[in-house]
């Protein structure tokens, strides 16, 4: 399985929608990082947080 698809499977196993993760409140962030923190997969955890940033700047961006 490609490391890609892996990501999508685990995040819908927690049962959050990895296609629209801009719909996601600042807790939903946050407890969907918290679960990925238990895994022992740490780059899906660095993957989260870039794509959190990422979002958050995009918002800014728009907001200007």
């Amino acid at each position: 399985m490609s490391l890609i698809k892996s990501y999508v499977h685990q995040i819908q196993e927690m049962g959050y929608d990895p296609y629209n993760f801009k719909k996601l409140s600042s807790e939903e962030w946050d407890n969907l990082i918290t679960k990925v923190l238990r895994i022992p997969d740490k780059k899906l955890y660095e993957f989260l947080i870039l794509t959190r940033c990422q979002i958050k700047t995009e918002e800014r961006k728009r907001a200007i």
